[in-house]
């Protein structure tokens, strides 16, 4: 198991248009300490919600869609390189809570992920 430790910070310009800042950090493969900072969006745009988030080495893009009043479906479905996420998240007035998984370059979609995701986060 892999541990992340994310700090995200939300700014809202309207119902439809929403900022975030991220940072990570872990422990690479050999136990040094390592921080990576994004930033993104999150837009409802021409009639679909978009999750876009520009990294140091890439620029990924989730679509979404709602599921109930609280939570949000976020996906991607890419070819060359394969990167399939799915992502479901729930928000209430104090707690954050997603889980998800995701196969990548050379992972079989006909078996069970390699990859899981889960967390849970609280407003600070």
């Amino acid at each position: 198991m892999n541990v992340i430790e994310v700090e995200q910070l939300y700014s809202s310009k309207s119902p439809y248009f929403q900022k975030v800042w991220i940072k990570d950090t872990y422990k690479d493969s050999e136990g040094k300490v390592k921080t990576v900072k994004s930033k993104g969006v999150n837009k409802v745009q021409g009639g679909k919600m978009w999750c876009v988030v520009v990294k140091p080495d890439e620029t990924v893009i989730h679509t979404g869609r709602t599921e109930g009043k609280q939570t949000i479906i976020w996906q991607r479905h890419e070819k060359n390189p394969q990167k399939v996420e799915y992502f479901k998240e729930t928000v209430d007035t104090s707690l954050y809570e997603i889980i998800g998984y995701g196969y990548y370059d050379g992972d079989e979609l006909n078996l069970s992920p390699r990859y899981w995701f889960y967390g849970k986060y609280s407003r600070q």
